[in-house]
């Protein structure tokens, strides 16, 4: 027998609260485990410093956590607490200077099973990022040169794609290292609704929820022992949507100042000694490209930017109202086509400050050299290269192709470039796997810690796939290395491009190679069944007032 009603996962929340004399107990911790998180035990730490000298009581708390529908083996369900501690915390940051005490007092926290630390993991999303806009992939221009120093201390990987060429069902991917049709985030809903929309008029906009069921990164690290925190400066990701599951703090201030300022004090208050999961997503790149005059006058002339040319009377009503432009820009300057990318160079310059400044505090404060530290992107961006503004309309590599750098503790492996073809849903378990923590059987992304480790990376290629457009959801991508299927569901008609000798995807070969471009649909179409077969169950969430404002202010709503 069958039901297509989605089955909840059993979840236990575990809770403590401080007595103090008659006054009603203070909750100062709380944690909800899943079922994935079963047979093992979970470490907190709880910051008793407001009682110092007081005589306190701790109460210590499980219960069943709230469902609409009881999990079927809930009641077989058997929970405890072992062990509580308490520790002076001047003593623990005086001892953990050598790392003694860290490891004495929890182990399993600061070590993997042969005794060697457990790195910590910072990701770094630069937001609508193309990777030929850096200098490490062949930018001319002093356009990014912290991001080209950390490039240069990392290994750097040549072909990483995004799974989607927008944000939410990219970074879905990225979180719980599910394809797009699995976690089901590929609806555009709330994205093209018109002034005379029923909705608008009723307020009753919806999105899609990342699924409970999906078991994200986050939440792994976190059952390990890691302290883990987000800052993240993208509405589609905020945590009413789902994408704050496993995050002790899920910080989403716009500005990126105080999103940074915000990343640096929660980093400063963690307890030495502890590891930590922390994902910073940065929107200076994001239409509406707010560069500086300076650099953008700089960029300007860089041959990077192409051929330029005067736009067409279409072209330019295409350009959203919201990158309207600069206020220091003329007129005519409106009209040519690298204006646009040059204002977006400077946006890149302006956010590869803001990074370098962080990496700069990074060393300061002794991080940086005992943390794997990625930077990325969720998709790349599109100057009318395919006839369209932005992102998120097609799968062209303009819009998919993203950069990927991983820096080791002390910049182990430094100055490797791999050439391997990856995506960011393989990030997870690739991170977990150099974290010594055993990845969710759950999660459809490769382990490809051995290309990064300096392993034989021929053994390790494989396709990279990609869907979940704005325009057509129907529209699937498959690639290797050097040639790139693109297939229309509705039509089923297939389109094959040779990347090494047409990057620009301008020439369709699937005529004149009918055998490769079978075998590549062969392929896609496995994948594609595989992936929907495992789709897990769908929910929406309204769009606050708040949200509606953010997401308008970045071209999304009308």
């Amino acid at each position: 027998m069958s039901s297509s009603r989605p089955v909840p996962r059993a979840r236990v929340e575990y809770s403590v609260a401080v007595k103090e004399n008659a006054r009603p107990p203070i909750r100062v911790f709380s944690e909800t485990l899943r079922a994935h998180q079963a047979n093992q035990w979970h470490r907190g730490a709880v910051d008793l410093k407001p009682w110092i000298g007081k005589d306190v009581s701790l109460v210590l708390e499980i219960r069943p956590a709230s469902t609409e529908v009881p999990a079927p083996w809930s009641d077989r369900i058997l929970t405890a607490w072992g062990g509580p501690r308490l520790a002076s915390r001047t003593w623990e940051r005086r001892m953990s200077k050598a790392g003694d005490f860290a490891r004495r007092l929890c182990p399993s926290l600061v070590c993997d099973p042969t005794g060697k630390e457990r790195p910590s993991v910072i990701i770094l999303v630069v937001d609508a990022l193309r990777a030929d806009y850096l200098g490490t992939y062949g930018f001319r221009g002093e356009i990014s040169p912290n991001l080209d120093r950390m490039a240069v201390e990392s290994v750097l990987f040549e072909n990483c794609f995004s799974q989607a060429p927008w944000t939410k069902p990219s970074i879905a991917s990225l979180f719980t290292s599910l394809y797009p049709l699995t976690h089901g985030l590929t609806d555009h809903v709330g994205k093209f609704w018109s002034a005379a929309s029923p909705e608008l008029r009723t307020g009753e906009l919806r999105t899609g929820v990342l699924p409970e069921q999906a078991v994200t990164m986050a939440e792994v690290f976190r059952g390990a022992g890691y302290r883990t925190a987000a800052f993240v400066g993208n509405p589609w990701i905020g945590p009413e949507f789902g994408f704050d599951q496993g995050f002790e703090t899920y910080g989403t201030p716009q500005k990126t100042h105080i999103l940074l300022n915000k990343a640096r004090a929660w980093l400063d208050a963690l307890p030495p000694g502890v590891p930590f999961f922390l994902y910073v997503h940065l929107m200076g790149v994001h239409s509406s490209y707010q560069a500086r005059e300076k650099d953008y006058q700089e960029l300007r002339g860089s041959r990077s930017l192409g051929p330029d040319r005067r736009l067409t009377e279409r072209e330019h009503r295409q350009i959203a109202r919201h990158i309207e432009g600069m206020n220091w820009e003329t007129a005519d300057d409106h009209r040519w086509l690298n204006a646009w990318k040059a204002q977006y160079a400077g946006a890149v310059r302006k956010a590869d400050r803001d990074i370098g400044a962080l990496l700069d505090h990074l060393s300061r404060v002794g991080v940086l050299d005992r943390s794997l530290i990625v930077l990325t992107s969720d998709h790349g961006e599109e100057f009318l290269e395919h006839g369209f503004w932005e992102h998120g309309a097609e799968l062209c590599d303009h819009q998919l192709h993203v950069p990927l750098w991983i820096r080791r503790p002390d910049a182990e492996g430094a100055g490797r470039r791999v050439s391997d073809v990856v995506g960011l849903v393989d990030l997870m378990p690739t991170l977990l796997s150099l974290a010594s923590i055993p990845a969710p059987p759950s999660g459809q992304g490769r382990d490809f810690s051995s290309s990064l480790l300096g392993g034989d990376s021929r053994k390790s290629s494989q396709l990279s796939f990609s869907t979940a457009t704005t325009t057509d959801p129907g529209l699937h991508v498959a690639r290797d290395g050097r040639y790139k299927l693109v297939w229309e569901g509705d039509t089923d008609s297939v389109r094959l491009f040779d990347l090494a000798v047409d990057p620009d995807e301008t020439q369709d070969l699937s005529a004149a190679k009918p055998e490769l471009a079978r075998e590549l649909r062969l392929q896609l179409l496995a994948h594609l069944q595989s992936v929907s077969a495992r789709a897990l169950s769908k929910d929406t969430a309204p769009l606050t007032k708040e949200v509606r404002e953010r997401l308008k202010s970045l071209g999304y709503l009308q």
